[in-house]
This record gives C-alpha cells, structure tokens and sequence, in this order.
C-alpha cells in the first residue's frame, strides 16, 4: 500500500509544472489518473495534490469521472 507521502512525491512536481505552466491540465490528469489505475497512488492523493496548487477536489472528482468515460 503506497503512504500519502511516497504519493506526495509522485504527484506533487506534476502538478506542481501545472502551476507554473509547464503543463497544463491535459499533461497532468491522464498522468495521475494513469498512476491511479496502476494502484501507485489513491484518488485522496490527487485530490490532496490538487488542492496544493487551487484546484478544488470536486473538479477531481468531476475529471476522474471524465476519464473513466473516456471523454478526458
């Protein structure tokens, strides 16, 4: 089971490229939802890292369901 912590490590400089526009939501989603399916880290986790940088765990919630409809 992956701790919050090593989560932390994985997502946090993604999202952090975000925030400096390096990437944009396009390159960090499919990264972290991949990550996600591939058991590396929990929902919670991109939440939490996406709350670092602004972005509400409702819009999380809302892209994740976009992936898993293949619309993202």
């Amino acid at each position: 089971m992956i701790t919050s912590w090593d989560a932390a490590e994985l997502l946090d400089p993604m999202f952090k490229k975000w925030e400096d526009r390096t990437y944009d939501k396009w390159d960090v989603y499919p990264q972290a939802f991949n990550l996600l399916d591939d058991e590396k880290v929990r929902l919670i986790d991109i939440m939490d890292a996406a709350h670092k940088i602004g972005i509400a765990p409702g819009v999380v919630l809302m892209r994740r369901s976009h992936w898993l409809a293949g619309a993202l």
